[in-house]
């Protein structure tokens, strides 16, 4: 084999990072999962129970679901599995050993190099505002475009799967998965992907046009970070971030009083709904009842209120 033909495998069988370093592995028959961690396998659940274990990762508090190992192992068996989140080299080291994934490599993502990468493909702002825009228009250029691949994340929506589709990516060659951020990866999200990676493996023909977005046991808030609009409205007004940034102090200096109230469902003591990352001490508050985590991002109409009995 000459130097040209091998510097063309070990293309073939590599995929690149955000920094331009070449990420080779010895898994290329098995498709690509794009793995996120916060609203995805760090989940925000409204109110503790015996079915998350919570750790502490670098002053972070963290919630996983009892079987998010073995939901991990299942995907491992499927597919070469990446981090592609905003920690970054922070994933493996932090939140590999909890989850089997001790090992695996990361895409580096950033919302700068996101913003730069779509203005660049001739996106305005209102448009870029409406993707992931840390990590959608970055997929172009880290996809072995020849490579069947799976994205999970909490943030994407039609609208990230249409961009890829217009960048060039094929739909039939990769799938977009969605979880809830309250309620972490469910067994549910794990056979979509498992389900495309079987088709792939046995040839069959899969479907082009699918988003294959979760049924979520709780609402579904659009993405995992304070600023990121509702990337599923139909109208072309989309506030500032700056804005969203105030309209959230806003509600959070209004949900500094008590909050409390009567439901008017089943008579139970309601409490109010906290936006935005939890602190360690937001965390113990909705530990001991008084609030409820409503997720890390601000919703169009975010509830003010919730009853914890009946929600």
């Amino acid at each position: 084999m000459n130097d040209q033909q091998e510097a063309h495998d070990a293309r073939k069988n590599s995929h690149t990072d955000t920094t331009g370093e070449p990420m080779t592995t010895n898994e290329t028959t098995k498709p690509l999962l794009l793995l996120d961690i916060d609203g995805v396998l760090n989940a925000f659940p409204d109110r503790a129970g015996q079915e998350y274990t919570r750790h502490t990762i670098d002053g972070y508090p963290i919630h996983l679901h009892v079987e998010v190992r073995n939901m991990v192992s299942a995907l491992e068996e499927a597919f070469e599995i990446v981090w592609f989140t905003l920690w970054n080299h922070r994933a493996t080291p932090g939140l590999g050993p909890h989850v089997g994934l001790e090992d695996a490599d990361h895409l580096t993502t950033s919302w700068e190099r996101g913003w730069e990468a779509a203005a660049v493909a001739g996106y305005n702002d209102s448009a870029i505002r409406r993707l992931m825009y840390a990590k959608t228009p970055l997929l172009p250029g880290l996809i072995d475009p020849q490579r069947p691949w799976v994205w999970i994340d909490d943030a994407h929506t039609q609208l990230d799967q249409e961009y890829l589709v217009a960048a060039g990516l094929d739909p039939r060659t990769f799938r977009l998965v969605a979880t809830d951020p309250q309620v972490g990866l469910m067994w549910a999200d794990v056979q979509r992907a498992i389900s495309f990676a079987r088709a792939i493996a046995d040839g069959r023909e899969v479907e082009s046009d699918a988003f294959a977005g979760t049924t979520p046991a709780t609402p579904r808030f659009p993405g995992s970070l304070v600023g990121r609009v509702d990337a599923v409205r139909d109208d072309e007004t989309v506030p500032e971030v700056d804005q969203l940034d105030a309209e959230l102090q806003e509600l959070l200096a209004e949900l500094e009083s008590d909050g409390s109230g009567v439901c008017p469902r089943c008579g139970g003591v309601t409490r109010p709904v906290v936006y935005g990352y939890p602190s360690p001490e937001l965390f113990d508050r909705a530990d001991r009842g008084e609030v409820i985590l409503g997720g890390c991002c601000l919703p169009v109409e975010p509830a003010r209120s919730q009853c914890p009995n009946c929600d």
